[in-house]
Order: C-alpha cells, then sequence, then structure tokens
C-alpha cells in the first residue's frame, strides 16, 4: 500500500500549482449550495485498456468551506474539465453526482457518487454487475432505464427500480445475434421477480437477416420496446 499513497501524495504536492478546472454547483433540498471544483492531479496509464486515465480531486465547497474531497479517475479530461452532471439518481430528493469515466461512439461508462443522508457526505456507489450506458430516468415512476447498443441491429435495453440503495432489475429486452449463426438474431424479453434469480423469459422469436426487409427489422425494435414496456406498473 506504501507506493500508492507515496503517488498519489507526490500528485497532490504537484498539484498545487496546476490550474483550476471550470466550477459548478449543485443545490441541496435544505438549501444549501455547495460549489464543485474539479483538481486534475496527474495521468497513469491504465494497463488493462491500454489507455491513459486522468487522476482527480474533486473539491466540494460549503460557503467557501471545504464540505468534502472526493477522487475519481477519466479517461475523458478535456480542457474545460471532466464531464460531471448533478442529478437526482435514486430520486431521494438529493442531487448525486454522475461522472463520466469513458466515452464511447454508442455507449459511455459512469463514476457515481450517491449523496448519503446518514453520513451527510457523498460515497461512491459500487455497480459492478450492471453496464449503465445511455440511461434515462423516470422519477415519476421510480424506474431507471438503460440501453447498451451494440450494433446497428443489436442491443439490450432495461428496466430498474431502486429498492433502498440497490438497483434491481424488473425487465430486460435484448436483440442478439446467433452464436452460431451471425445472420440470425433474437428477441428475447425478461421479466424479474423480486431477486434478480427470478427470472422469466416471457417472450422469444427470431429473425433471419437475409431474408428480412427494413421493415421486419424495424419492426423487431418496435416490438422490442412494446413488449417491454406493457403493462408496466
Amino acid at each position: 500500500m506504501r507506493k500508492p499513497l507515496v503517488f498519489l501524495l507526490l500528485l497532490f504536492l504537484c498539484a498545487c500549482s496546476l490550474p483550476a478546472l471550470a466550477d459548478d454547483s449543485l443545490s441541496l433540498p435544505d438549501g444549501r449550495q455547495l460549489r464543485l471544483e474539479p483538481l486534475h492531479l496527474g495521468d497513469q496509464y491504465q494497463i488493462e485498456q491500454a489507455n491513459f486515465e486522468s487522476i482527480f480531486m474533486l473539491n466540494l465547497y460549503e460557503n467557501d468551506a471545504l464540505f468534502q474531497q472526493l477522487y475519481f479517475t477519466t479517461q475523458e479530461n478535456r480542457e474545460e474539465g471532466p464531464f460531471i452532471k448533478a442529478q437526482d439518481l435514486n430520486f431521494d430528493g438529493y442531487p448525486d453526482l454522475d461522472i463520466i469515466y469513458q466515452l464511447g461512439a454508442s455507449n459511455s461508462r459512469h463514476i457515481f457518487f450517491f449523496y448519503d443522508q446518514d453520513t451527510g457526505k457523498y460515497e461512491p456507489w459500487q455497480y459492478s454487475y450492471m453496464w449503465l450506458s445511455n440511461y434515462t430516468l423516470d422519477p415519476e415512476n421510480g424506474y431507471l432505464i438503460n440501453y447498451v447498443h451494440d450494433s446497428a441491429i443489436t442491443g439490450t435495453k432495461e428496466i430498474y427500480r431502486w429498492e433502498e440503495k440497490t438497483l434491481q432489475p424488473v425487465r430486460s429486452a435484448h436483440i442478439r445475434h446467433d452464436e452460431y449463426d451471425y445472420d440470425t438474431v433474437h428477441l428475447e424479453i425478461t421479466y424479474y421477480g423480486d431477486s434478480p434469480a427470478k427470472r422469466e423469459t416471457v417472450h422469444y422469436r427470431s429473425l433471419d437477416l437475409m431474408s428480412a426487409s427494413d421493415e421486419e427489422i424495424l419492426s423487431m425494435h418496435q416490438e422490442m420496446d412494446e413488449r417491454l414496456f406493457k403493462d408496466l406498473k
């Protein structure tokens, strides 16, 4: 553990001479205002992804007094600073932090910090069992809807619901290529019970891309949405 700690300390000392990136702010339900100031500490090489990532310290200030410090890495270090968005991801009334780690042509990877009402601080959220990419929020019904793009035809759309601090799957829809025949795609709709282990495939059909028309392919995507959201409460 000594080397990483020494490395981080050296980065912190060097960062004192670096200019702060663009400031932003967010409002808490109790009326408090927090100012966000990301500070670039340095870069490191990520062997697994064969890419460089930037190390940041995010300072949160309340009335110019330091409220909290958060650390994160990102591959998207723009001149004006990292992509940071404040929004209520778990529908508890408090703004959470969404930081883009990696931005691709169709998908993205995110780092999240959730406001913890018990501690009054932001805490990192671990979600290693899923990949949140092109997600949308449905606060009225309490759903998070996620889409992962695979190709021009294939992809996965999932509906999640919060249960306390855990995001539980409700329904999922997949259009995927056949494992042995790339010219065949399958549409599979799955409903979940009160746990990911209690899953039921409620619809399954296949399509031969060699003989299918553009209208038939489009119809499969329309069917994907219709069956995924049918009678959703």
